[in-house]
């Protein structure tokens, strides 16, 4: 079956042959505008968790993951980001990071966009900011923080859902505190709250299988996030079929451009997603290009 497709941004032709169901509905579902943006304006927390998979360096501004160095010489200014942002309007903006409340321009910035979502610990959370285009607010809670954090957290996240904006609530579990975890867990959801446990996984030399008891506690519980998904490391995991490049991109603090957000991580090569021809953008996820190729 002979499959034709017309780039919407830059009009050409393509033709491709293939009898492979699911890799015509990948195709037929790529060729459309990126409406999907991750922003992460900056690498900074703060809150130095013992489970965090980002390792923040002596800068500041700079994190290690894995072993790959993300390193940052300058953070976009916020002009550059609406700037940026606004290349792909509209779009629906997913804001994460480090702790994305911490980027100096965070204000402004939300204020102005009409559709976004975000990753946060909240504990840096001012009225200033116009929650009217927030879809979702995931809430990272971390049960070692001090008590008047404790408060002001779930101060926040009330005052938040007060307005009307959905918010979840996320815990990283690991072996050690796996009980205090699921203690913190039943509290937050009779509260009203959606509860989400993150297993620790981002370690290339730790399991949960070498934990038997708590891996059976967190087994049980029905806050686990992706079931036993991320029980070893086996590499950064899609939750489905990969869109990277087909609706969404990542974009990092210095505002460089990526594919997705695993060659963000990686350091793999940025786009130009403004200038760039498609074939530069890696245009088809990365678990199917290869298969177009095989297939032309």
């Amino acid at each position: 079956m002979k499959i034709k497709l017309k780039c919407p941004k830059c009009g050409e032709d393509l033709e491709l042959t293939t009898d492979d169901d699911q890799l015509r509905k990948v195709l037929n579902s790529a060729l459309k505008p990126i409406n999907n943006i991750i922003v992460i304006p900056t690498w900074k927390c703060g809150l130095n968790c013992p489970y965090c998979q980002y390792h923040q360096q002596k800068d500041n501004k700079s994190i290690i993951y894995t072993d790959k160095l993300y390193h940052v010489e300058k953070e976009l200014d916020v002009e550059d980001w609406i700037k940026l942002l606004d290349g792909f309007s509209p779009a629906f903006y997913n804001f994460s990071g480090g702790e994305p409340l911490r980027y100096k321009g965070i204000i402004e910035l939300l204020n102005h966009l009409q559709h976004w979502a975000i990753t946060s610990n909240t504990l840096h959370f001012t009225k200033d900011i116009n929650v009217r285009g927030c879809e979702s607010w995931t809430a990272s809670f971390h049960p070692h923080i001090p008590e008047d954090s404790k408060k002001l957290f779930f101060d926040n996240i009330a005052y938040i859902k007060r307005l009307g904006v959905p918010v979840g609530v996320t815990l990283v579990a690991k072996p050690e505190t796996i009980e205090n975890v699921l203690e913190w867990s039943e509290k937050i959801a009779a509260m009203g709250y959606a509860v989400h446990i993150h297993p620790y996984y981002d370690d290339k030399e730790f399991s949960w299988y070498d934990y038997p008891s708590a891996i059976e506690l967190l087994k049980a519980s029905p806050y686990l996030m992706y079931g036993e998904k991320l029980f070893e490391y086996k590499g950064i995991q899609s939750n489905g079929e990969c869109h990277g490049g087909i609706d969404y991109f990542a974009i990092g603090p210095d505002g460089r451009i990526f594919r997705c957000l695993t060659d963000l991580l990686l350091g793999r090569q940025t786009v130009n997603y403004h200038t760039d021809k498609c074939n530069d953008l890696c245009l088809f996820p990365c678990d199917w290009q290869n298969m177009i190729e095989e297939k032309r």
